[in-house]
């Protein structure tokens, strides 16, 4: 099966990888069907320059991001989604001035877990982890400094106790309004997609919302998603006239695993569907 991974992580947001594990391990999957892969860090693109530089492949370069949108649709179980963008220009003053103050904002966050934490008795390496991190800081930097000083011994435990999206030690967090990002995203001619829809259980009714503010797919491969998950997103994207798209995920070798061996490049999204969905960049 020819394939396309388009959503992964590096180390310049949430990712526990460099790009050059990422581009080392893209090499490999060429061989066995991979034809593209878009890199697509939270809330920033500090690692695309690196990751055009370094990668080989045949494909051609695609800017692209994950973008921390707030919204506020009836039956949604969450008010934050992300959107995956595609084809920006690295000229784009908004989306420059947005990843800014998403840096800032993200930055400021981290501390004020991180306060909270110790104030609760939590001894943990936040200086250590955020002087040493290139991108943007995140929960997974929090639950890093955790496992440092012993706390936790993974990831998966420290949000498991301290850093789920209902606990105390979390702010409120600042979001663009997906529908001020998809108009904006229209009107430059990006290419857009709604991230792991299954996670905020977004029905049909969502998507014809987002859709009539510019969306341009659905993701419908995702890990997350169980097999039904994935019939019933690639229906609803049939019906609504939508592109499919898909990818991995990937961000952590150790744990984001198909058959014993990390995910990224190997997820199961037709390059055929990633072909008509990126149609304008390749």
């Amino acid at each position: 099966m020819e394939r396309a991974d388009l959503h992964f992580h590096s180390l310049h947001s949430d990712g526990k990888h460099s790009v050059d594990f990422l581009c080392d391990w893209l090499a490999k999957q060429i061989q066995d069907g991979l034809q593209l892969a878009v890199l697509t860090d939270h809330d920033g693109v500090d690692g695309f320059e690196i990751f055009d530089r370094l990668s080989e492949a045949p494909w051609p370069s695609i800017r692209a991001c994950e973008l921390s949108c707030g919204v506020s649709l009836r039956g949604a179980e969450s008010t934050e989604l992300h959107l995956l963008i595609y084809g920006l220009n690295e000229t784009d003053a908004y989306l420059r001035e947005a990843f800014q103050r998403f840096r800032e904002e993200r930055r400021t966050r981290f501390d004020e877990i991180c306060r909270r934490l110790r104030a609760d008795g939590y001894e943990l390496a936040a200086e250590e982890v955020a002087t040493e991190h290139k991108g943007v800081l995140g929960r997974p930097h929090v639950a890093d400094a955790l496992i440092r000083t012993g706390v936790v011994k993974s990831r998966k435990e420290a949000f498991d106790r301290f850093l789920s999206n209902s606990s105390k030690y979390l702010p409120k967090k600042w979001r663009i309004p997906i529908e001020e990002a998809l108009t904006h995203c229209r009107k430059k001619g990006y290419r857009t997609a709604i991230a792991h829809p299954g996670i905020y259980g977004l029905k049909r009714e969502h998507l014809v919302v987002l859709k009539d503010w510019g969306l341009d797919a659905v993701e419908v491969i995702h890990p997350k998603h169980k097999p039904s998950d994935e019939k019933f997103y690639r229906a609803l994207a049939d019906s609504l006239g939508l592109f499919v798209s898909g990818g991995s995920d990937f961000h952590d070798g150790e744990t984001d695993l198909i058959n014993g061996l990390p995910s990224l490049g190997r997820a199961p999204y037709s390059y055929s569907e990633a072909r008509d969905f990126l149609a304008p960049f390749l």
